[in-house]
């Protein structure tokens, strides 16, 4: 949710009559009937003044003055104060995430006014993001731009590295040529250095066409090489003489080229893992964040997600979004939302994706929903990790069949108050204490 009060001016919101100090709900409440600007919360059991925020510096104080049940990253509570990626749940009804951008973004020194984009929307890069961590790499992407020197972009998979080296050189001087691309782990290794530097004709072999390569078809553009640290360590030393000089030889010829091109390569392996005078001739470096590290901004990705699912497959994907004047919204429910924030992900935003495509074809209807399939991509994918195990060790059987009786045989509820990673996590443990429900 985004807080126009400054410091010092409380708002309230809950059903309301459209107060002019209420707070601006962005993507909250996630319901199709939601209103759009000034927002009041909607729900059974929400109270005219359900919530009153206080904005302290980058965080909001909240309490609870209403009679809906409230639940600060799933802990029941009466006040608490929030940060950027904490979630408010209101009841099984509402969420609210917590999202902010600086008004003026003091930190922002080289990314250009003309690719900002709307709060939450994608900007005029590709990059999507509000979070510190992703204005940081902004920033680092514009001023490695503007450098024209070759870079090493890194991070775990799935974080965004092709997208990075999109907006690098759309950021650069070289953006009026075409960005030449290639997955370095796709290229067999009996072609490698024809694949990268090109061959003459008739080499080695009669008949054999004449081949730029890559580095003959960057020429005056860049040249994004992904997954860098998988190409032969002898075609990695190959490399060291190009980088330092623009200077290369095609298969067969007898004489030097020389070209004007920029590399930036990719690699999900630590930098250090790469060939040393390689990592050297690399003068920047950009690291992708860990999804883990901004969840505040995984509402705003999961939206996007869908929207661009529903321009590829409009037919499977259309009746879960639906147009505002701010942009493409999407019917999701609270549950699964919360689940999407606090996931632990290994895989990032593509297993953010993966996610998000197991509930629209799991959903009945129009709302994407927690449903069993997506719990199982959840639990498969070590939610809890080693945490939940030594939780679910200390779980005995006359506590587990109290909690069960208190749900009055809510699975997914049992799991949350036992503080287990899913209601498949509780099934393995009723099985293993047998206990019935």
């Amino acid at each position: 949710m985004a807080f126009p009060p400054p410091n010092g001016e409380p708002g309230v919101l809950g059903r309301g009559s459209g107060d002019p100090g209420q707070l601006r709900l962005d993507f909250a409440p996630l319901h199709p009937s939601a209103p759009s600007d000034p927002a009041p919360l909607q729900g059974k059991g929400i109270s005219r003044d359900q919530l009153r925020v206080l904005r302290e510096g980058d965080r909001l104080r909240v309490e609870s003055i209403g009679r809906c049940l409230t639940r600060k990253n799933g802990a029941e509570i009466r006040n608490a104060e929030l940060e950027p990626g904490d979630t408010l749940r209101l009841d099984h009804q509402v969420l609210l995430a917590c999202v902010s951008r600086s008004p003026s973004l003091p930190n922002l020194r080289f990314f250009p006014e003309r690719a900002l984009g709307e709060f939450g929307r994608v900007d005029g890069l590709g990059l999507i993001g509000e979070s510190s961590a992703v204005w940081a790499l902004r920033d680092r992407v514009a001023f490695c731009a503007l450098a024209d020197e070759h870079v090493l972009v890194h991070g775990p998979s799935g974080t965004g590295k092709e997208l990075v080296a999109a907006a690098l050189h759309e950021l650069s001087e070289r953006r009026s040529a075409r960005l030449i691309s290639r997955n370095a782990a796709t290229i067999p290794s009996g072609i490698a250095a024809a694949e990268l530097f090109g061959n003459r004709r008739d080499y080695p072999n009669a008949g054999t066409p004449e081949r730029a390569g890559l580095v003959g078809e960057a020429d005056g553009s860049t040249l994004f090489l992904d997954e860098l640290g998988e190409l032969p360590p002898d075609l990695q030393a190959q490399l060291l003489r190009f980088l330092d000089s623009g200077e290369y030889q095609r298969l067969g010829d007898d004489h030097v080229r020389r070209v004007d091109v920029r590399l930036v390569a990719a690699t999900n392996r630590e930098p250090s893992e790469l060939k040393h005078d390689l990592f050297a001739r690399l003068k920047l470096s950009i690291e992708t964040p860990d999804l883990n590290a901004h969840r505040e901004d995984i509402p705003l990705l999961a939206r996007e997600l869908v929207a661009r699912a529903a321009k590829r497959s409009p037919l499977l994907v259309q009746r879960f979004v639906r147009d505002t004047s701010r942009g493409a919204e999407f019917y999701v429910s609270a549950a699964l939302m919360e689940r999407l924030v606090r996931h632990t992900y290994q895989l990032h935003v593509r297993e953010l994706d993966a996610l998000l495509w197991q509930a629209m074809a799991d959903a009945a209807g129009d709302e994407l929903d927690l449903s069993e399939g997506v719990e199982q991509r959840l639990d498969g994918a070590g939610e809890g990790g080693a945490a939940g195990e030594v939780a679910s060790d200390e779980i005995d059987a006359t506590r587990l069949q109290a909690v069960l009786s208190a749900t009055r045989g809510n699975k997914t509820e049992a799991a949350r108050q036992l503080g287990l990673s899913s209601r498949f996590a509780l099934y393995r443990l009723m099985k293993r204490l047998n206990v019935d429900a």
